[in-house]
């Protein structure tokens, strides 16, 4: 692919880009790992397959439905605010309280499918819930950030949550005779003030950033924004349905559901392993062309760049995937 070494795009902006996309992988290589292997499926070896696979189960209801929490609107807004910044970031108060009320909608469906699902374990449907809200959050207060095109420090928000998630739950499971055994519950808790952490941290440094807020405008939550909003909605709706669905319904269907979930789980974990890559250049790759996107040639030459990098990604870790999987079993089951 042939740049112009004299376009701006070429030597400032994507140059930009790419150290940022190599500072996320750095980081997200590092931590994410560390938390699906050293913590998540440490978890699933310690309290048992079966608990595992009831709240899997129950995580995969909440993903699914974890839609209303945002209406696909927290894509919509990082497009809008990196192509506008000047006009989208100064409603985002507006924008916060509209979360909110997805939020409460959310919650209240997500309950009342929980009921007449048969679902007793109220406590673990709670924590989900709050889990799923309070990442919606944090990826909207995120947006934010790339919106700014601020990518290094968005590569450090993304591992934060899971970064001190790994320092609470690894003192349960590598020193229990200090703080004592994990539990699920203490498990749940965990990542639920973790990410309340983070999302407090976020809220922090977007106040250092001078951005003159507007007041709560009614204007600016009108039809046009959800019609603007609802194919993104849309997109993660299915997306959710197609990737989750199955685990929650796996635990409903099979007599011996929550054995069969936990095993589903231990294989779903290595396939949330494998998306990581594409996951995080993904979360900067949108803004970044949304601003970008005036130049139209070197944009469409950057893009097909970037998915033929993740295509040979794709492939090699398909074909690791394939000859290695009873080694890889084995050895973490």
């Amino acid at each position: 692919m042939c740049f112009n070494p004299d376009h701006p795009f070429t030597m400032k902006n994507l140059d930009r880009f790419y150290s940022s996309v190599g500072l996320l992988l750095v980081l997200n290589l590092l931590i994410k790992p560390a938390w699906i292997f050293g913590i998540d499926l440490q978890v699933q070896n310690i309290i048992g397959t079966k608990e595992y696979g009831n709240y899997f189960a129950i995580l995969n209801l909440s993903i699914v439905f974890s839609f209303l929490t945002d209406w696909g609107f927290t894509i919509f807004f990082n497009r809008s605010a990196s192509a506008l910044p000047a006009v989208y970031l100064k409603r985002a108060v507006s924008y916060c309280l509209l979360k909110i009320l997805f939020a409460l909608v959310y919650m209240a469906v997500v309950f009342a499918i929980a009921f007449f699902s048969g679902i007793n374990d109220w406590f673990i449907v709670l924590m989900v819930v709050l889990i799923q809200v309070l990442i919606s959050f944090y990826l909207f207060l995120r947006s934010m950030i790339t919106a700014m095109q601020k990518f290094k420090t968005e590569a450090w928000l993304s591992v934060l949550d899971k970064f001190l998630m790994i320092l609470v739950c690894g003192t349960f499971i590598y020193l229990p005779f200090v703080t004592g055994t994990i539990t699920l519950q203490k498990f749940l808790v965990t990542q639920v003030v973790s990410l309340s952490v983070a999302l407090i941290i976020t809220v922090f440094i977007l106040a250092s950033v001078k951005i003159s807020f507007e007041k709560i405008n009614p204007k600016h939550l009108n039809v046009q924004l959800f019609k603007a909003a609802f194919p993104f909605a849309l997109i993660v709706f299915l997306m959710s349905v197609h990737n989750r669905l199955d685990g929650f319904l796996l635990e409903r269907l099979h007599p011996d559901g929550n054995y069969e979930t936990g095993m589903y789980a231990a294989a779903y974990r290595l396939l949330d392993a494998f998306l990581m890559p594409g996951n995080m250049v993904m979360a900067i790759l949108l803004p970044f062309v949304a601003r970008q996107f005036e130049q139209r040639k070197v944009f469409v030459d950057f893009v097909l760049n970037v998915r033929h990098f993740l295509m040979m990604l794709t492939a090699g870790i398909i074909t690791i995937g394939f000859v290695l999987a009873p080694w890889i079993q084995n050895l973490l089951y």
